[in-house]
């Protein structure tokens, strides 16, 4: 007999509910929606680093599982991201006209999404001047040294 007495209540909650925002609809109207990062670093040490510096900042974090072009573009897009944060290396699938290529073709489909590039100045100096031009230019926006701690780099991406 409890129940025939609850349901005009439990009815009540569940059109009350109805009509609630949810709790990124929410966040989006505040102007807190959750920044997305995605990260396309080979350093494996630098990633978990950058990767666990982020997290704690309250970034929603996804590791790129391939430095390809198309799945980085793809990743980016299928989670909407806000940042791309790539790095530089000498050679291999990392090198710094690859990841130029890389932005430019996100910038093509993601014109608001911001690009960082990481670079290491001490033994690559050429890829790091490379990289401080690409700066200058407006074709990233930011770039860092892999030297610098992992918590100001998650701060500096959280500035973007």
């Amino acid at each position: 007999m409890a129940l025939p007495n609850r349901i005009p209540t439990i009815i009540k909650y569940i059109r009350k509910m109805k009509n609630q925002k949810s709790g990124v609809e929410y966040a989006k109207e505040k102007g807190y929606e959750m920044k997305r990062v995605v990260l396309a670093i080979r350093n494996r040490l630098v990633l978990e680093a950058v990767t666990n510096a982020l997290k704690r900042a309250g970034f929603f974090v996804e590791k790129s599982s391939s430095q390809e072009t198309e799945r980085i573009l793809t990743l980016t897009n299928a989670l909407a991201a806000t940042t791309l944060v790539m790095d530089v290396t000498r050679s291999g699938d990392g090198t710094f006209d690859m990841r130029m290529n890389t932005a430019r073709e996100v910038r093509r489909q993601n014109p608001e999404i911001k690009i960082a590039l990481l670079c290491d100045n001490v033994s690559d100096e050429s890829s790091a001047y490379k990289v401080k031009c690409a700066k200058e230019d407006g074709s990233i926006d930011a770039f860092f040294y892999e030297s610098v701690p992992s918590d100001y780099l998650a701060d500096a991406i959280d500035a973007l």
